[in-house]
Parts: C-alpha cells; sequence; structure tokens
C-alpha cells in the first residue's frame, strides 16, 4: 500500500509535498490497482489542501491500463475529498501514456486545472503559474 511522504512502498513510485506544491513520479510498469492506491493515497494526504499544485511525472513509466481503467479510475475519485483549485501538471513523453493522460485530463474531476505536456520544464513553470507561450 502506498502512503506517502517520499514513500517508495510502491516500486517506482514516490511523491513530496512542501509548501502547497507536490512532486509525484512513476517509473517502470505501474498497473491500475498501483495508479490507483497511489493517487487515493496522495489526495487523501492533510498535506494536500485546496490550493496545491505540482506535477504528475509518468516520463518513465510504463502504464499497464486501458480506457475502461481509466474510466473506472475517475469514478473511484468521487468519494475523495479534495478538488484542488492549483495547477497540476502532468508529463508524458510516450505517445501511449501521453494519450492516456490527456483523456483523463478531460473527464477528471479533482482540479480545476490540469494539463499534459510533454516538455518537464514547461510542465514546472506552468504548474508554478506561469502562462503558456502557446
Amino acid at each position: 500500500m502506498f502512503t506517502g511522504t517520499q514513500a517508495d512502498a510502491l516500486a517506482g513510485t514516490s511523491y513530496s509535498v512542501e509548501a502547497g506544491y507536490f512532486r509525484m513520479a512513476f517509473r517502470g510498469p505501474i498497473a491500475f490497482d498501483d495508479y490507483s492506491s497511489a493517487a487515493h493515497a496522495f489526495l487523501r494526504d492533510a498535506r494536500v489542501d485546496a490550493d496545491i499544485s505540482g506535477v504528475l511525472d509518468l516520463r518513465e513509466a510504463q502504464l499497464d491500463t486501458s480506457f475502461s481503467e481509466i474510466a473506472q479510475f475517475i469514478a473511484t475519485l468521487g468519494d475523495v475529498p479534495r478538488n484542488t483549485k492549483g495547477r497540476i501538471a502532468i508529463v508524458a513523453d510516450d505517445p501511449v501514456v501521453y494519450g492516456l493522460s490527456r483523456t483523463f485530463a478531460a473527464l477528471q474531476r479533482i482540479a480545476d486545472e490540469l494539463r499534459v505536456f510533454t516538455d518537464h520544464d514547461e510542465a514546472i513553470a506552468w504548474s508554478r503559474g506561469a502562462a503558456l507561450l502557446s
């Protein structure tokens, strides 16, 4: 079970939260149950408040999932008591992971502003408040 605070309880998964900003990363093969457990633990973390912003880095992840599992995952987020007003950026450079992330971004209801990027630096800048040039 994923517990947080820079945990590596889930192989290849970590996150940290500092001063209203988070960084979360998945590395290696990640199954539906893995990212679902990690996301639910993160969203229930007391340090994750309504104004949090941050980056979810999927550049080194291999998601072993399907569209139907993404839809199931989004449905389970309904019981999570967080709806952040901050900016959440997802970084994905693999075309399949990028596409699944865009699907998630279009359907999710946990963040007012959630965008998917291929460039890590651009994702960090946007999530910290910079305007997009394009």
